[in-house]
């Protein structure tokens, strides 16, 4: 009894701490994905504007019709 109650008790810490670390890890690669595209947008704005027409192509929108989605902003 005692040793299946310790077995439950072991098995909730280790998914929770599974769980904490792959929410973690998650959050560290948004961010960092997020950085990346702000400074290749302020570095290169021209490639990332391809880069969502491209985008935009693949779901069917053509150049026309995506140019009012285009960011054209300064990055925040």
């Amino acid at each position: 009894m005692t040793a299946g109650l310790a077995e439950i008790i072991a098995g909730s810490i280790a998914m929770g701490l599974g769980g904490y670390l792959a929410a973690k890890t998650d959050s560290e690669h948004y961010i960092s994905e997020r950085r990346r595209e702000l400074r290749e947008v302020s570095e290169m704005p021209g490639e990332e504007a391809q880069e969502v027409a491209e985008i935009f192509r693949a779901y069917g929108l053509s150049d026309q019709q995506s140019m009012p989605l285009r960011w054209t902003g300064t990055p925040a």
